[in-house]
């Protein structure tokens, strides 16, 4: 499978990230922090809820500081 669809989320475009999945919101605009994305980027990989899931290769350091630096200023 190309994508794979965690907790209902694909995050393939902009807006299936701004859509969410079945626990509401993926990212709080303007907060990078509080956003389940960014979160999840940032966790242990041993941790059920790190992004990206099994199989899926890991973002470096500075691809989720740019996820970050996206939801704090350029967020439509």
């Amino acid at each position: 499978k190309l994508y794979q669809k965690k907790g209902e989320r694909l995050l393939t475009s902009v807006d299936n990230i701004l859509k969410g999945g079945e626990h509401g919101d993926v990212v709080v605009q303007g907060q990078a922090t509080k956003s389940e994305l960014f979160i999840s980027m940032k966790l242990p990989k041993e941790d059920d809820q790190h992004m990206p899931p099994d199989g899926n290769s890991k973002p470096s350091k500075e691809a989720v500081k740019l996820v970050g630096v996206w939801i704090e200023k350029d967020l439509p």
